[in-house]
């Protein structure tokens, strides 16, 4: 009986253990500002701090801003580009324009959208290299791009994150108590027999 007894306080307070350090982890789920403290599940902090730091670094030996280069210097993406936007003249000039001024559309004729797309895919091969280079001195560093990754709600707002941990963690919840119970209740016994041993000494 003193067994089973040993047992089932270890099972308990294993249990104790678990619930005790699951609710440090998950409450308060949003950070409390209590005058200069702030207080927070250690989830949430964790996730603040420790994984937004990781993913940066993460993000900046990904080189984000070396492969869009790379991507917008290649040809092929160019000329995506520029059929792109030839079509989109087309439209407008085949559809759009003659219900909002058809008048103005019965003046422009297939020769002058052709010279329209003509135009726009020669200004585009004359400057393209130039404005990716621009481009990517002003706007593609590395440090620009993590910066605007990393200012994403997914990162901003720390509970989207958590609360996504916390619910694969709390499906898991009840198996993890059962094998902290069963440990402890073992623990317990070994305790016990330990101290029983100790003492026929």
């Amino acid at each position: 009986m003193n067994w089973i007894l040993t047992a089932l306080i270890g099972a308990f307070l294993g249990s104790i253990c678990w619930l005790t350090f699951y609710s440090v982890l998950r409450f308060p789920s949003r950070p409390v500002k209590i005058g200069p403290f702030t207080w927070s599940g250690l989830l949430t902090a964790w996730v603040q701090k420790s994984l937004t730091a990781q993913a940066r670094e993460a993000l900046l030996q990904l080189h984000p801003g070396a492969k869009i280069r790379e991507l917008l210097q290649d040809p092929s993406t160019r000329q995506r580009v520029i059929n792109w936007l030839s079509g989109r003249v087309q439209d407008y000039i085949s559809n759009t324009l003659p219900q909002k001024w058809p008048m103005l559309s019965l003046l422009i004729g297939d020769k002058t959208s052709e010279k329209v797309q003509q135009a726009l895919s020669e200004y585009l091969n004359e400057n393209w290299d130039g404005q990716i280079d621009k481009l990517s001195r002003e706007e593609l560093s590395d440090e620009k791009l993590v910066a605007r990754i990393l200012s994403m709600e997914l990162f901003t707002n720390s509970n989207i994150i958590s609360n996504l941990l916390l619910r694969w963690l709390s499906k898991r919840s009840l198996r993890i108590m059962l094998l902290l119970a069963s440990i402890s209740a073992l623990m317990a016994m070994a305790g016990r027999w330990l101290f029983l041993m100790l003492e026929l000494n």
